[in-house]
């Protein structure tokens, strides 16, 4: 019988683009630890600190070596698809059978519960809440990649050797949930999104094992999610601003996923 640690893959290549892109979180994310620090948003300042270790750590799974995207563009779209599909569906479901009491959603966002299950809720209203939303809306970008990076990349290859490939999803998809339960206040409707999300990436990475599709779908979806949240809260604790530069994120993002989908399509 094979030893446990001749069962863990730890080296692997990665997508130039993902290469680059957790470059780009790193760097975002180190900015906003200073600001966090010299601003006293010790909250924020932890879950940049944990981000950033976690991207750190995936190139611990790097073999130095670059490759071309899996069908990337396939994975991603399941990915973004399965996330907006199961956040609408759940959505629905609390909402007319009322299971779940004011519940956050894609089709009926409520201004007591947009900033719950995102950075946002760990922002303090005071004289520096312009920063701290800032420095939020800034940690969606390393925050998605940070995040698929420790469950996809990290824990799914650790845990899978132990409990099989599918037996790890699921636990893995369950601990999601939990993690954003416990870590940004989600109510009950979001960490039951968030389990069904975990599930839906973790799918699709054991199936593609594209880091690149699972972070990027991920990506896509906090940004959205959390620009709705923005939007729609009292226009006493949303700065405009904060709302513009929130949008020019999106936009950002946006313009990188279509990059890749057009790399992908030429690489066909």
């Amino acid at each position: 019988m094979a030893k446990y640690h001749e069962l863990v893959e730890l080296g692997k290549p990665f997508d130039r683009i993902y290469i680059f892109l957790v470059g780009i979180a790193l760097l975002l994310d180190a900015m906003c630890i200073l600001v966090a620090y010299f601003t006293g948003a010790s909250t924020l300042g932890f879950f940049g600190l944990f981000y950033f270790v976690t991207l750190a750590i995936v190139f611990s799974f790097w073999d130095h070596s670059v490759e071309s995207g899996r069908d990337t563009g396939g994975g991603f779209f399941i990915c973004i698809v399965g996330l907006f599909l199961a956040s609408f569906v759940v959505g629905f479901l609390s909402k007319t059978y009322s299971f779940m009491a004011s519940p956050q959603t894609l089709l009926s966002l409520s201004n007591s519960t947009a900033i719950q299950g995102t950075p946002l809720s760990n922002v303090n209203v005071g004289p520096s809440s312009e920063t701290q939303m800032l420095l939020a809306a800034v940690l969606n970008f390393p925050g998605p990649l940070a995040e698929e990076a420790f469950f996809r990349v990290f824990l799914y290859r650790v845990t899978a050797p132990l409990l099989g490939k599918k037996l790890s999803v699921i636990a893995l998809s369950i601990a999601f949930g939990v993690v954003h339960k416990l870590a940004y206040n989600a109510n009950i409707y979001q960490m039951i999104t968030a389990m069904i999300g975990g599930l839906i990436l973790g799918i699709i990475y054991m199936w593609k094992e594209n880091e690149l599709a699972v972070s990027g779908a991920h990506l896509i979806y906090n940004l959205t999610v959390f620009t709705i949240s923005l939007t729609l809260m009292p226009l006493a604790l949303m700065p405009s601003w904060v709302t513009w530069a929130t949008i020019a994120i999106v936009a950002t993002i946006s313009i990188i996923a279509t990059v890749i989908m057009v790399r992908v399509r030429r690489m066909m």
